[in-house]
């Protein structure tokens, strides 16, 4: 028995899903998670800690400390091109 396998090949390589715009990021943030000017995910902290909080329904801990959307966020995660100060801030809980 001769098994086929019959494999397209080509030449344009797919485009990664399209990341929102900033307007468009601002505007979702505006909307859903802002009250009066207020950041309803961080606490205008700028940060989202949810290490050792949130878990896969299989019980895999899945939580990680991450900049926020919010401006103050946005800003931060600006200034910390390399990453350095969220490694920092990682290595200084454990």
């Amino acid at each position: 028995m001769v098994v086929v396998v019959v494999v397209a090949v080509t030449d344009t390589v797919p485009k990664p899903p399209k990341m929102p715009t900033k307007p468009a990021l601002a505007n979702l943030w505006l909307a859903e998670f802002s009250h009066r000017g207020h950041c309803c995910i961080c606490g205008n902290h700028g940060t989202i800690d949810t290490r050792g909080k949130v878990f896969t329904p299989a019980g895999y801990e899945c939580g990680d400390l991450v900049y926020c959307i919010c401006p103050n966020g946005r800003v931060m995660k600006k200034h910390d091109k390399d990453g350095s100060w969220l490694r920092q801030q990682k290595l200084k809980k454990n």
